[in-house]
């Protein structure tokens, strides 16, 4: 499993321990499904939106940040008189938003989440039967092995020189700095 694997798995369950049935209201906590299933609302489904390439650390590591979604969906059928649908599935949304703000790095090798937003979503099965709000966030999260982790070959040799005569043709001027 690498990181971005770790990172989603952890979400749905810091997800799915806060807000699932029975100490949670919500039935279904999972990630968004590939394949239309019936859906046992309310819901709370999370996906990786996308994901982009972010500065390179210098580690070797592949740094991406990955802008990760968890859409609260609820069905519009009344539940209770003077209940909107809508306002719950909001109230739910910032419930949601509190806990990945809770969560920082949800226990993984990644920055805390940041950039949080709640926005109206269109729930690709069937919008109009459900009342959907998205909570959408980004973390970075670094693929691979990073060179400075100290393993392998220690150098035991530093060597300076000066700027503007740096390079091959001034090896000569460079001075070691480890003695």
């Amino acid at each position: 499993m690498n990181d971005l694997d770790a990172l989603v798995t952890a979400v749905v369950d810091r997800l799915r321990t806060a807000f699932a049935a029975p100490a949670g209201a919500v039935a279904t906590v999972e990630e968004y499904p590939r394949l239309r299933t019936k859906l046992l609302a309310p819901a709370l489904l999370v996906d990786v939106a996308d994901v982009t390439a972010a500065p390179d650390p210098g580690t070797d590591e592949l740094a991406l940040v990955v802008r990760l979604e968890a859409a609260v969906v609820l069905d519009r059928a009344p539940t209770a008189p003077g209940v909107s649908p809508e306002r719950a599935a909001l109230a739910l949304a910032a419930a949601v938003a509190r806990e990945v703000y809770a969560a920082g790095r949800f226990g993984v090798a990644a920055s805390p989440a940041r950039e949080l937003r709640i926005e109206p979503g269109d729930f690709k099965p069937d919008v109009a039967t459900y009342a959907v709000w998205v909570v959408s966030w980004v973390q970075e999260v670094r693929l691979g092995s990073s060179v400075w982790d100290g393993e392998g070959v220690i150098p035991t040799q530093v060597w300076a020189g000066l700027s503007p005569e740096i390079g091959l043709p001034h090896e000569a001027d460079y001075v070691e700095v480890t003695r």
